[in-house]
């Protein structure tokens, strides 16, 4: 394509608000170096293929079997998840499955562009993945636990991040060891206090 000869990073938005999509839409039109492939409100109107990155809306992936977010993400383009509730468990776990960065519709126009930059350039975007609040855990284990503290059982766990429930029992045993916690009780309240709830 003459764009990608120019060296045009691709891009996809999808959005299920029409006015935050063209909000998005308008920011990243402003560099010069990107290009808006498609800017959609439904994944079913996406070609990941023809893309380089994807800004996602999180409440479009999160009812998606996570199998199938991953292909989404990983096969051809990289995938930041955006939304306007913050960083939560449901980031949490598409960064898990395979997004590279997340995202906030908060955020200034300027910044648009710049993560999409940064992702081309690095691979993801490390700033916008806090710290998890539940120390010396790894994305996934944190994953898991987030899980966990919802509510889900581990069977549910594994088909939402496309994984095996004996993977699960894995993350989970070993975050019991990292948290010096005994049961899934301990382990849920662990979960919620963050830091101040580890044990010594």
């Amino acid at each position: 394509m003459a764009e990608q000869a120019r060296g045009m990073i691709r891009v996809g938005i999808v959005d299920e608000q029409p006015v935050t999509l063209q909000g998005i839409r308008f920011a990243l039109e402003q560099a010069e170096d990107i290009t808006v492939i498609v800017a959609a409100t439904t994944l079913q109107q996406l070609d990941a293929s023809t893309l380089d990155v994807l800004l996602v809306d999180a409440d479009l992936v999160g009812g998606l079997p996570f199998t199938a977010l991953v292909d989404l993400m990983s096969s051809y383009a990289r995938a930041v998840v955006t939304s306007s509730a913050g960083f939560g468990p449901q980031i949490q776990t598409c960064l898990a499955a395979g997004a590279v960065g997340h995202l906030d519709k908060a955020s200034e126009l300027g910044r648009f562009a710049e993560a999409v930059r940064t992702v081309m350039a690095r691979g993801r975007l490390e700033a916008s993945q806090p710290p998890s609040p539940t120390l010396g855990l790894s994305t996934r284990e944190h994953a898991v636990l987030s899980a966990i503290a919802d509510g889900l059982t581990h069977g549910q766990i594994a088909r939402r991040l496309g994984i095996s429930q004996s993977t699960v029992d894995t993350y989970v045993k070993r975050a019991r060891a990292k948290l010096n916690v005994a049961n899934k009780a301990e382990l849920t309240r662990a979960m919620v206090a963050g830091p101040r709830g580890r044990r010594a």
